[in-house]
Formats: structure tokens, sequence, C-alpha cells
């Protein structure tokens, strides 16, 4: 025990001694996630949680998930070459028995007469015990600065719980735990916590979360929500009718599997924190999800970024 403490002082230590700033690539969203301002430590709906909390792959009833995601992102403030900058990321999930693996690629490309622009891979893990989740993502960064390549590789560990109700979750992480450009913790390490009911089928979703950097203090705290508030009757997608007398009455007898997006709508999202507030829409077709995201970041509501995303589990 003391040598686990002498061990976290010492990280801790040169931690806080360090410059520290921040890699936005490190903590890519999908559409639905900026919808809702990015409250979403402990909610999520498909394979790009791989790159904020690999836990939530565990928690799929389907066992693939498939993403992709698009930000145009608004730059008008700023003195940049042009006003807008682009960021794109896809991923996979897979899971089996209580484990769960993901991998995701992202980049941010800003379009300037100096090159900045960031690539991220990312593999993670979960396990499932009982009600708890453990996981941990190693990320790769290579960006492009100023024509020089940079290099850096980042660590996320997360632990979440259910409690008393399987919608209601609570958990805890350590975020972007790693080197950048052979500088230990030269970008944040962030503490990330919250609490969330989030009903498996998506219906409906509350989230509540609180991170801090540990070398800025950056602190941020926000609230979310997602409420499906129309629903499709009698709609699947990529299914056949069935003739009933061709199923084995063992079959018919057993209670059905639910889909963790089996209930087919239009969902209507917001989220507000320190950094910002944003809104969106999600259609939501059996499997296939298509999101759309409207965020003002620092309350600038003359600065607008854009989101789009579709997703699909089988």
């Amino acid at each position: 025990m003391k040598l686990i403490s002498i061990i976290f002082i010492l990280i801790l230590n040169v931690t806080l001694t360090c410059y520290s700033n921040t890699l936005n690539i490190l903590s890519s969203k999908n559409a639905r996630s900026r919808s809702m301002m990015n409250i979403v430590f402990l909610s999520g709906t498909d394979s790009s949680h791989i790159f904020y909390n690999a836990n939530i792959l565990n928690t799929f009833s389907q066992k693939n998930s498939a993403s992709v995601n698009y930000e145009l992102i608004s730059m008008l403030n700023q003195n940049i070459d042009s006003p807008y900058s682009h960021s794109i990321n896809a991923s996979y999930s897979h899971s089996i028995n209580n484990f769960a693996f993901g991998f995701g690629f992202a980049s941010d490309i800003k379009q300037t007469s100096n090159l900045e622009n960031t690539y991220l891979l990312a593999g993670g893990l979960s396990y499932k015990y009982n009600h708890s989740y453990f996981s941990a993502t190693l990320k790769g960064v290579f960006a492009e600065e100023n024509k020089e390549i940079e290099t850096g590789i980042f660590l996320d560990i997360n632990y979440m719980q259910t409690i008393f109700l399987p919608a209601l979750r609570v958990g805890i992480g350590v975020h972007n735990l790693g080197f950048y450009k052979d500088q230990f913790a030269l970008i944040d390490t962030d503490i990330v916590t919250g609490v969330a009911y989030h009903m498996k089928d998506g219906t409906f979703s509350v989230s509540l979360e609180y991170s801090i950097g540990i070398t800025s203090y950056t602190q941020n705290i926000g609230i979310s929500a997602d409420v499906m508030t129309i629903k499709f009757n009698n709609f699947s997608f990529g299914k056949k009718e069935t003739n009933l007398d061709d199923i084995p009455e063992s079959v018919l007898d057993a209670p059905p599997k639910v889909s963790a997006n089996s209930i087919s709508g239009m969902s209507i999202r917001a989220g507000v924190s320190m950094e910002g507030i944003s809104t969106g829409i999600g259609i939501t077709l059996d499997t296939l999800k298509f999101d759309y995201a409207i965020v003002f970041e620092d309350f600038d509501f003359l600065s607008i970024d854009h989101n789009f995303g579709i997703s699909y589990m089988f």
C-alpha cells in the first residue's frame, strides 16, 4: 500500500509541474454525444464510445456496432485562413460473453497555410462482472504541426456500476494519461465522474457529469437528456416477414429478446455545460440510426458547429 501511495504521489508531482494543454481529438464524439454537449460518459448507443468509455460497448444487446460521424466546426472567430475545420471518426465494436472490444479512427483537418492536421487510432477492451464494468483504451496520436510530425500515446481507464436498477449507472474514469512529444502529461489528464439513467431500449436518457483536468484544474459540469418523443410502429430494417407456421413452438414460447435499438422513432436531445450548449435530433429505424447536432461552443451563438452521424447495430 505504501508503494502504491509513493508511486501515485510521484506521478501527481510530475504531472503538476508540467505545462499542459488539450487535444480535442482524444475525446472524439458522435453526433448524438455532441447534441448532448458531450455529457454522455455513462450513456452511449454505438461503437463511437470507444473514444470515451469502452464500458458502454459492453451494454449493447447486439454483438456488433459500427458508426461514422462527421463534424463541420466553425472557426469564424479565430485568426486562420479558413473559417471551418473538419472532423470525422469511424469505429467498430464487438461483444462476446462478458467481454467487448472495439477500435476506431478519427481525424481533425484544419485548412490553413500551416499543416495542423491530427489523426487518432484507438483500441479498447471492456470486461463485465455481475453489475460492474471495467475498461481500458489505448490511443495513438499523430499530429502535423508546422510541417513536423508529432506523436503521442495515451491511456483511458474507466469503471462503471449499475445500481438499484439496470438503467441507473454511476462511474469514474481517468482519461488521456500518457506522453505527447516525448513528454509526460504535456496533454491534460482528466478525471471524469457521473451518474446517468439510461434505458436500454434507447427511449430515455438523462446524465449528470463532472470532470476536472489534473494539471490545468479546468473543471466542467453538465447535464444532458435524450427523449424519444415520437415512436414509429411496426418498422423493421432489413428483415423479411416470417411465417409463424415455420417456427418451432419452443421458439414461440421463449421470452422475446429485446434489442438495444429495437424501438423506432424520433428523439429530441439537449445538453448544457460550462463549455457551451447544444441540441439535436435522432431518427432510429430499428437498428439503424441517423443523428444530427448543432453546437454552440462557449455559448457563442454566432459560431455554430454542425454534426452528422450514422450507426448500425447487428
